[in-house]
């Protein structure tokens, strides 16, 4: 009686057992942490490369203009005009298009930026731009060469503009200009388009 009670008793524990190594198997597999696969990692801002993925990364930011810059005399000021430290005044360069005199006069006075107050200069302030040995803008083309505006280049905005309007008028339809690329005054028609004739502004600096 005592032999046929053993092998039950064997086949009891055995089945005991296995019952509870299956228990354990499954706790454990429950309670541990969910691994990610390797697309959802990367979705969540981890890149191969150790850096941030594209999804995750700021947007490019545009370079700023680069104007150019001069030292020491000219200052370029937020709003866009420049101011002359040899004479105190500041001055704001037109659109790089030829103007008639007229033209130019209207473009002055509906000029607002910077505060506004702005005139038309006289030639002898713009005479006091040029420098011989300095180049702004590309300057008139004849003859296939280029006549260029010998200022700093802190006014390169003049473009290809060789001459800029006075606000000083002539005898009969004629105004006062100034020759950048000689340094010296000229006069012609306020309605001539031939030269490349731009519109400067200027006023006391602020």
């Amino acid at each position: 009686m005592q032999r046929a009670l053993i092998p039950r008793a064997s086949a009891l524990f055995f089945a005991r057992t296995a019952f509870l190594s299956l228990a354990l198997l499954i706790g454990l597999s429950r309670s541990a942490p969910a691994q990610d696969a390797p697309g959802e990692r990367m979705s969540q801002g981890a890149s191969l490369s150790g850096g941030r993925s594209d999804a995750a990364a700021p947007a490019p930011q545009a370079a700023p203009q680069q104007r150019p810059q001069s030292g020491g005399r000219y200052a370029l000021t937020a709003c866009g005009s420049i101011v002359d430290s040899a004479t105190g005044l500041e001055w704001f360069v037109g659109p790089d298009e030829t103007l008639t005199w007229d033209r130019a006069a209207a473009w002055v006075r509906s000029l607002g930026a910077c505060g506004g107050g702005w005139s038309m200069p006289s030639v002898s302030q713009l005479l006091a731009l040029y420098e011989s040995g300095k180049t702004a803008g590309t300057g008139f083309f004849l003859n296939g060469k280029r006549w260029p505006a010998r200022m700093d280049p802190v006014f390169s905005g003049i473009g290809e503009g060789s001459w800029v309007w006075s606000g000083e008028e002539a005898s009969g339809s004629a105004a006062r200009s100034v020759n950048f690329n000689q340094g010296k005054e000229v006069r012609y028609d306020k309605f001539n388009t031939q030269y490349t004739t731009r519109a400067f502004a200027v006023r006391r600096a602020r």
